[in-house]
């Protein structure tokens, strides 16, 4: 398993990304054996981050990215896209384990 997974939900639509080491390439990765999969690059940027333990449920997701995204809006940091699930670890890793992630795209000016 790669990791992290990424998982995002804009317009009804679900998303998964895998990432594949540095070393690839568009040209050198391996190709998808389905349509349905297209490798893409990832621009780079600024993302806001809280980490997380324990089950990686779409509740404990939206708990964390609320929080995340509140107080975020309180420092009055601009937000550019949908929270980001992030998840670390395979399903048979202890709950207690875990590393986990809700993630937001971010205006950042260092």
């Amino acid at each position: 398993m790669t990791v992290p997974v990424t998982q995002t939900h804009q317009n009804g639509v679900a998303q998964m990304q895998f990432y594949l080491p540095e070393a690839f390439t568009k040209e050198t990765a391996p190709v998808p054996s389905h349509k349905s999969v297209k490798l893409v690059t990832v621009p780079g940027g600024y993302y806001a981050v809280i980490q997380y333990s324990g089950r990686s449920t779409d509740k404990n997701y939206q708990t964390r990215a609320a929080h995340l995204k509140r107080h975020l809006q309180e420092a009055g940091v601009t937000i550019l896209g949908p929270s980001i699930k992030a998840t670390y670890n395979g399903p048979l890793t202890p709950f207690f384990m875990r590393r986990n992630e809700a993630i937001y795209p971010i205006d950042w000016q260092p």
